[in-house]
């Protein structure tokens, strides 16, 4: 790594993507830091629940015709991050799609800590498992993609044609 001069360690210490002057861009850099902190943590759950509700209102947006996005149950959210900064348990939405001829399709947040990727959501839709990942770096718009857990190497945009290939 570069060697930093003082004034950009200093930039940096307030730029989203560092902790003083080791950058955090991805959730290895994240769980492997020394630098990381209970109001960090805290920020990463707010941050994780802003990108589900914009998720949700996504899939609610690209729902073929004859589906309805609700809000389901609350799941309760304790990541081992969250316990190691004595962060509180928290509860965080998820989403149940409805058709007209009663199939109900439920979306919830797996984990936000996962190693590659920055969150996960898993669907289950006509005997299949999917997963919804965001592929985007710390505190960045989210990348969500899609993927069939029996299909892992077939990768989807999430796209009102995918979604009404899963909802099938």
């Amino acid at each position: 790594m570069k060697r930093m001069s003082r004034s950009e360690m200093e930039t940096r210490y307030f730029d989203d993507d560092y902790i003083g002057d080791y950058p955090l861009n991805t959730v290895l850099d994240e769980v492997t830091s020394d630098n990381v902190d209970t109001p960090h943590v805290e920020r990463r759950v707010d941050d994780w629940e802003e990108r589900l509700n914009g998720l949700y209102q996504l899939i609610g947006e690209l729902l073929p015709d004859g589906w309805k996005s609700r809000e389901g149950l609350p799941v309760t959210m304790h990541e081992k991050m969250m316990q190691a900064f004595d962060v509180p348990a928290r509860e965080i939405p998820t989403l149940e799609l409805h058709s007209e001829t009663g199939t109900i399709v439920k979306l919830a947040p797996e984990a936000l800590w996962i190693v590659g990727n920055n969150g996960r959501v898993e669907m289950k839709s006509n005997g299949h498992w999917y997963r919804i990942t965001d592929r985007s770096q710390i505190f960045k718009p989210p990348k969500w993609e899609s993927v069939r857990s029996d299909r892992r190497r077939e990768k989807h945009a999430l796209t009102r044609e995918w979604l009404a290939e899963v909802l099938r």
